[in-house]
Protein backbone atom coordinates (compact mmCIF):
# COMPACT_ATOMS: atom_id res chain seq x y z
CA UNK A 1 0.00 0.00 0.00
CA UNK A 2 2.59 2.32 0.52
CA UNK A 3 4.35 2.10 -3.03
CA UNK A 4 0.96 2.40 -4.38
CA UNK A 5 0.60 5.35 -2.23
CA UNK A 6 4.49 6.79 -3.48
CA UNK A 7 3.06 5.61 -7.15
CA UNK A 8 0.37 8.03 -6.84
CA UNK A 9 2.18 11.31 -5.07
CA UNK A 10 4.76 10.83 -7.95
CA UNK A 11 1.92 11.52 -10.81
CA UNK A 12 0.34 13.85 -8.93
CA UNK A 13 -3.45 11.50 -8.37
CA UNK A 14 -5.44 12.89 -5.68
CA UNK A 15 -8.20 10.67 -5.84
CA UNK A 16 -6.39 7.78 -4.20
CA UNK A 17 -6.82 6.21 -1.12
CA UNK A 18 -5.71 2.95 0.25
CA UNK A 19 -6.73 0.78 3.25
CA UNK A 20 -5.93 -3.07 4.64
CA UNK A 21 -8.64 -4.91 5.03
CA UNK A 22 -9.93 -8.42 5.61
CA UNK A 23 -11.00 -9.56 2.28
CA UNK A 24 -13.83 -11.79 3.88
CA UNK A 25 -15.25 -8.97 5.88
CA UNK A 26 -15.05 -5.90 3.63
CA UNK A 27 -15.89 -2.71 5.43
CA UNK A 28 -17.60 -0.84 3.01
CA UNK A 29 -21.09 -0.55 2.00
CA UNK A 30 -23.02 -2.72 -0.42
CA UNK A 31 -22.86 -1.28 -4.28
CA UNK A 32 -19.74 0.66 -3.62
CA UNK A 33 -17.30 0.77 -6.62
CA UNK A 34 -17.00 0.76 -10.44
CA UNK A 35 -14.16 -1.99 -10.67
CA UNK A 36 -13.12 -4.56 -8.83
CA UNK A 37 -9.54 -6.02 -9.78
CA UNK A 38 -7.18 -8.90 -8.63
CA UNK A 39 -3.61 -9.51 -10.56
CA UNK A 40 -2.57 -12.87 -9.70
CA UNK A 41 -4.24 -12.63 -6.25
CA UNK A 42 -7.88 -14.22 -6.46
CA UNK A 43 -6.08 -17.88 -6.75
CA UNK A 44 -5.29 -16.98 -3.12
CA UNK A 45 -9.28 -15.99 -2.10
CA UNK A 46 -11.98 -18.28 -0.89
CA UNK A 47 -15.46 -17.94 -1.97
CA UNK A 48 -15.83 -15.59 0.74
CA UNK A 49 -14.33 -13.33 -0.11
CA UNK A 50 -15.45 -13.62 -4.22
CA UNK A 51 -18.94 -13.23 -2.57
CA UNK A 52 -17.81 -9.80 -0.62
CA UNK A 53 -16.18 -8.98 -3.81
CA UNK A 54 -19.36 -8.91 -5.71
CA UNK A 55 -21.57 -7.62 -2.55
CA UNK A 56 -19.48 -3.99 -2.51
CA UNK A 57 -19.45 -4.08 -6.43
CA UNK A 58 -21.87 -1.75 -8.05
CA UNK A 59 -24.46 -3.90 -10.56
CA UNK A 60 -23.45 -1.87 -13.26
CA UNK A 61 -19.43 -2.13 -13.00
CA UNK A 62 -16.87 -4.12 -14.32
CA UNK A 63 -14.81 -7.24 -12.28
CA UNK A 64 -11.48 -8.53 -13.58
CA UNK A 65 -9.03 -11.37 -12.99
CA UNK A 66 -6.37 -12.98 -13.85
CA UNK A 67 -4.72 -16.06 -12.81
CA UNK A 68 -2.09 -18.21 -13.47
CA UNK A 69 -2.80 -20.93 -16.11
CA UNK A 70 -1.22 -24.24 -15.89
CA UNK A 71 2.42 -25.46 -13.88
CA UNK A 72 3.16 -26.81 -16.71
CA UNK A 73 4.93 -23.67 -18.65
CA UNK A 74 8.55 -22.42 -18.89
CA UNK A 75 8.73 -20.08 -15.64
CA UNK A 76 7.25 -22.43 -13.83
CA UNK A 77 8.69 -25.30 -15.31
CA UNK A 78 12.23 -23.72 -15.31
CA UNK A 79 12.14 -22.81 -11.56
CA UNK A 80 9.95 -24.55 -9.36
CA UNK A 81 9.73 -27.52 -11.72
CA UNK A 82 13.66 -28.07 -11.29
CA UNK A 83 13.00 -28.31 -7.23
CA UNK A 84 10.23 -30.40 -7.73
CA UNK A 85 11.86 -32.71 -10.19
CA UNK A 86 14.96 -33.48 -7.09
CA UNK A 87 12.29 -33.57 -4.24
CA UNK A 88 8.97 -34.82 -5.17
CA UNK A 89 6.28 -34.60 -3.09
CA UNK A 90 3.73 -32.08 -2.76
CA UNK A 91 4.08 -28.92 -5.35
CA UNK A 92 2.14 -26.38 -3.40
CA UNK A 93 -0.13 -26.78 0.02
CA UNK A 94 -3.98 -26.59 -1.47
CA UNK A 95 -4.93 -23.51 0.84
CA UNK A 96 -2.06 -21.65 -1.21
CA UNK A 97 -1.99 -22.84 -4.61
CA UNK A 98 -1.72 -20.45 -7.64
CA UNK A 99 -3.04 -22.95 -10.51
CA UNK A 100 -6.28 -23.16 -8.26
CA UNK A 101 -8.41 -21.83 -11.43
CA UNK A 102 -6.07 -23.02 -14.14
CA UNK A 103 -8.58 -25.65 -15.32
CA UNK A 104 -10.87 -24.12 -18.17
CA UNK A 105 -14.19 -22.68 -16.12
CA UNK A 106 -12.64 -22.91 -12.77
CA UNK A 107 -12.44 -19.36 -12.40
CA UNK A 108 -15.96 -18.72 -14.09
CA UNK A 109 -17.57 -21.05 -12.02
CA UNK A 110 -15.64 -19.63 -8.92
CA UNK A 111 -17.39 -16.34 -9.22
CA UNK A 112 -20.89 -17.51 -10.66
CA UNK A 113 -21.17 -19.31 -7.11
CA UNK A 114 -19.98 -16.09 -5.45
CA UNK A 115 -23.24 -14.05 -7.03
CA UNK A 116 -20.92 -12.69 -9.94
CA UNK A 117 -23.49 -12.89 -13.32
CA UNK A 118 -22.46 -12.26 -17.13
CA UNK A 119 -18.90 -13.91 -16.56
CA UNK A 120 -16.60 -14.64 -19.09
CA UNK A 121 -13.02 -16.49 -18.78
CA UNK A 122 -10.88 -17.18 -21.57
CA UNK A 123 -7.38 -18.84 -21.11
CA UNK A 124 -4.48 -17.04 -23.02
CA UNK A 125 -0.75 -17.02 -23.99
CA UNK A 126 0.59 -13.89 -23.70
CA UNK A 127 4.15 -12.40 -24.16
CA UNK A 128 6.06 -12.09 -20.92
CA UNK A 129 9.65 -10.71 -20.84
CA UNK A 130 12.26 -10.53 -17.51
CA UNK A 131 14.57 -7.49 -18.58
CA UNK A 132 17.63 -9.17 -16.72
CA UNK A 133 19.61 -12.79 -15.62
CA UNK A 134 18.85 -15.68 -14.95
CA UNK A 135 20.07 -15.43 -11.22
CA UNK A 136 17.63 -12.16 -10.61
CA UNK A 137 14.38 -14.43 -12.26
CA UNK A 138 15.04 -17.10 -9.69
CA UNK A 139 15.91 -14.26 -6.79
CA UNK A 140 12.56 -12.71 -7.71
CA UNK A 141 10.64 -16.49 -7.94
CA UNK A 142 11.99 -17.51 -4.51
CA UNK A 143 11.06 -14.37 -2.66
CA UNK A 144 7.40 -14.70 -3.70
CA UNK A 145 7.29 -18.51 -3.13
CA UNK A 146 5.15 -18.55 -0.17
CA UNK A 147 3.06 -21.26 -1.68
CA UNK A 148 6.36 -23.65 -2.58
CA UNK A 149 8.00 -23.19 1.49
CA UNK A 150 7.15 -26.50 2.01
CA UNK A 151 8.67 -28.11 -0.72
CA UNK A 152 11.36 -26.03 -0.43
CA UNK A 153 11.82 -27.58 3.13
CA UNK A 154 12.16 -30.39 1.98
CA UNK A 155 15.92 -29.55 0.05
CA UNK A 156 18.46 -30.83 2.19
CA UNK A 157 21.05 -27.88 2.55
CA UNK A 158 24.05 -28.95 0.93
CA UNK A 159 21.56 -29.78 -2.62
CA UNK A 160 21.27 -25.97 -3.11
CA UNK A 161 23.95 -24.85 -5.14
CA UNK A 162 23.30 -28.19 -7.53
CA UNK A 163 19.52 -27.24 -7.82
CA UNK A 164 20.55 -23.42 -8.23
CA UNK A 165 22.78 -23.96 -11.05
CA UNK A 166 20.14 -26.47 -12.74
CA UNK A 167 17.64 -23.51 -12.70
CA UNK A 168 20.26 -20.96 -13.86
CA UNK A 169 20.56 -23.59 -16.98
CA UNK A 170 16.54 -23.87 -17.53
CA UNK A 171 15.74 -20.12 -17.21
CA UNK A 172 18.83 -19.44 -19.53
CA UNK A 173 17.08 -21.63 -22.58
CA UNK A 174 14.96 -18.93 -22.77
CA UNK A 175 17.31 -16.23 -22.60
CA UNK A 176 17.21 -13.92 -26.08
CA UNK A 177 19.80 -11.22 -26.00
CA UNK A 178 20.02 -9.58 -22.53
CA UNK A 179 16.08 -10.48 -21.83
CA UNK A 180 14.35 -13.66 -20.53
CA UNK A 181 11.00 -14.42 -22.79
CA UNK A 182 9.09 -16.95 -21.02
CA UNK A 183 5.81 -16.02 -22.18
CA UNK A 184 3.24 -16.87 -19.91
CA UNK A 185 -0.38 -18.63 -19.71
CA UNK A 186 -2.87 -16.53 -17.88
CA UNK A 187 -6.68 -17.52 -17.31
CA UNK A 188 -8.83 -14.05 -17.36
CA UNK A 189 -12.11 -13.45 -16.47
CA UNK A 190 -14.27 -10.86 -15.92
CA UNK A 191 -17.83 -9.41 -15.74
CA UNK A 192 -18.49 -6.55 -18.19
CA UNK A 193 -20.97 -3.90 -18.41
CA UNK A 194 -24.64 -4.80 -19.51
Amino acid sequence: MQVAEERARERDLTNLTTRQADANNLPFPDQTFDLITSRFGVMFLGEDALREACRVLRPSSRACFLAWGTFEQPFWSSTMGVVHKRVGGTLVSADQDPFKYSQPGGLSSALRRAGFERVEEETRAVPWTWPGTAEEVWEQARAVATPFLPMFERVPPEKWDEINSEVYRAISKYTVGDDIKFGAVVVLASRSRP
